[in-house]
C-alpha cells in the first residue's frame, strides 16, 4: 500500500534556488486530514540538497512548525523531518474523527473549537466526534532511499503525541473492552463521550519498525494500553490492546485484542 515510485532526483540537481513561500491554503491531498491555512516557509535547493525550512502553518486552532529535507547527493538519498504540532484540535483537523453531525473543521475559530471540546466533556448535546482534544506532537524522523517505501522501510527516530482536554466515544471504549452489556445499552440509549484523563503515545522507529514505548488511553471507565509493532518495510501489523475496565460487568471480556496481518488486510482477534 505504500508508494514505491522512484523520486525524480536528477531534477533536484538541475538548478539552485532560495524561495520564500506564502500560501493561503495547502491541500495535503488526503481525505484523512484538513488543509493548512495559511502556510509560510522557505525552500532552499543547493547542489541537489533540498530543504523546506522555517515552516509556519495553522490549522484547527493550532500551529505546525519545523523543517524537512532530502539530500539527493547521498548514496542512498537521505530524508529527515523535524515537525511540531501545538494546540491542534483533533476533531477539527482529523476528518475521520468527526461524525456527520459535526459542526467544526479546520477553519473553525479557536474559541469555537474550545467550546465544542468543553461541551463534549460536559456531556451536553449529541456526540459529534469519536475523539476530541487538543493535540501536542513532535516528529523527529529520518530515512534513506529513492522512494517513499524505501524511506519508510529504513525509518529511524521518534514520534510523541499528547491529547489534552479530550473525550473518547463510549462506543470505542466499550468496543476495545468487548463489554457487550454496556455496548448494547449504548446502542439503545445513544452514544456519549467519556472525558479522557490521559492520552499519550510515544513511538520509536528503528529500521522501519515502529514500537510504542508508551501508548495509553485512560478514561473514567477504562484504561487501554497498546503494545507491539508496526512494520513499515513489510507492511505488517502486530499490535496488542489490553483494556482494564474500572467498572464491573459480567459480560466484559478481559482477554487482550490483537490487530495483526497486512496493512491491506488487517485482522482483529482475541488473544
Amino acid at each position: 500500500m505504500i508508494p514505491d515510485r522512484s523520486f525524480d532526483l536528477p531534477s533536484l540537481r538541475a538548478m539552485d534556488a532560495d524561495v520564500r513561500v506564502a500560501l493561503d491554503e495547502l491541500n495535503l491531498n488526503t481525505s484523512a486530514l484538513e488543509t493548512l491555512r495559511p502556510l509560510a516557509g522557505r525552500i532552499v535547493l543547493d547542489g541537489g540538497v533540498l530543504r523546506i525550512q522555517d515552516i509556519q502553518a495553522t490549522t484547527a486552532g493550532g500551529s505546525v512548525t519545523g523543517s524537512t529535507g532530502l539530500d539527493s547527493t547521498a548514496k542512498p538519498p537521505r530524508w529527515d523531518t523535524d515537525l511540531k504540532l501545538r494546540g491542534v484540535d483533533v476533531a477539527g483537523w482529523l476528518k475521520a474523527a468527526r461524525k456527520d453531525n459535526a459542526d467544526v473543521n479546520a477553519r473553525s475559530s479557536k474559541a469555537k473549537l474550545a467550546r465544542e471540546r468543553e461541551s463534549a466533556r460536559d456531556g451536553k448535546g449529541p456526540v459529534t466526534a469519536y475523539i476530541t482534544g487538543e493535540l501536542q506532537a513532535e516528529f523527529k524522523l529520518r530515512g534513506q532511499g529513492n522512494s517513499t517505501a524505501q524511506l519508510l522501510s529504513t525509518l529511524d527516530g521518534s514520534a510523541r503525541a499528547v491529547v489534552r482536554n479530550g473525550t473518547l466515544s463510549h462506543l470505542i471504549v466499550e468496543a476495545l473492552g468487548i463489554d457487550v452489556a454496556q455496548a448494547l445499552g449504548v446502542f439503545v440509549s445513544g452514544d456519549n463521550s467519556l472525558p479522557l484523563n490521559c492520552a499519550v503515545v510515544a513511538m520509536d522507529a528503528r529500521q522501519g519498525v515502529l514500537t510504542p514505548s508508551v501508548a495509553v488511553l485512560d478514561t473514567r471507565d477504562s484504561t487501554v494500553a497498546l503494545s507491539g509493532t508496526i512494520d513499515l518495510k513489510n507492511e505488517l501489523l502486530n499490535l496488542r490492546s489490553e483494556t482494564k475496565p474500572k467498572d464491573f460487568s459480567f459480560a466484559t471480556l478481559r482477554s487482550p485484542l490483537l490487530l495483526t496481518g497486512s496493512f491491506s488486510s488487517p485482522e482483529v482477534g482475541v488473544a
